[in-house]
């Protein structure tokens, strides 16, 4: 009895997991989308809303977000260059640097409030990409990193010789 008790109770098990897999999957299949904003050096780059090949918007973001910090100095002040191409009847306008293919805006990601063009709205992302390179190319120089660390190793200094003299003062 016992076996045939544990047998029905494994099916039963068996099946319940069955049906809660399937209703997942057929939930999953039919939640919306979210929208995920690129961001890179504190500035909103770009707001992607659609799925390209599988990825959802959040993973996007982090490839996109992995691409650019991989980027080099020197790739920074490149101009950012603008290809168009069409996938599964997708359009999409791709983002690079050199060879390295940055990101893509698909016309999925387009805001129906804002009534602007593919184009136009790659051009808004190269635009604001521009400027996030820049300031972030400018952050790495060389230069400015020792600037900052020798105005730090002066500040330390000065609050050394500070402690010192309150401690000599309370004597």
């Amino acid at each position: 009895m016992t076996k045939l008790f544990t047998c029905r109770c494994f099916r039963i098990v068996q099946f319940l997991w069955l049906f809660f897999f399937s209703c997942a999957g057929v939930m999953a299949a039919d939640a919306p989308v979210k929208e995920a904003t690129l961001e890179f050096n504190f500035r909103p780059i770009m707001t992607f809303r659609a799925l390209f090949a599988g990825a959802t918007p959040e993973v996007r973001v982090e490839r996109a977000l992995a691409r650019l910090n991989k980027l080099t100095p020197s790739q920074m002040e490149q101009p950012i260059e603008q290809t168009h191409f069409e996938l599964n009847e997708m359009k999409g306008i791709g983002l690079r640097i050199g060879d390295a293919i940055l990101f893509s805006v698909l016309a999925g990601d387009l805001d129906a409030e804002e009534k602007l063009s593919l184009e136009e709205v790659a051009q808004r992302a190269a635009e604001a990409l521009g400027e996030a390179l820049a300031l972030e190319a400018a952050q790495r120089q060389p230069v400015l990193l020792i600037k900052g660390l020798v105005r730090s190793l002066i500040a330390t200094a000065i609050a050394f010789v500070l402690l010192w003299l309150v401690l000599r003062a309370t004597r």
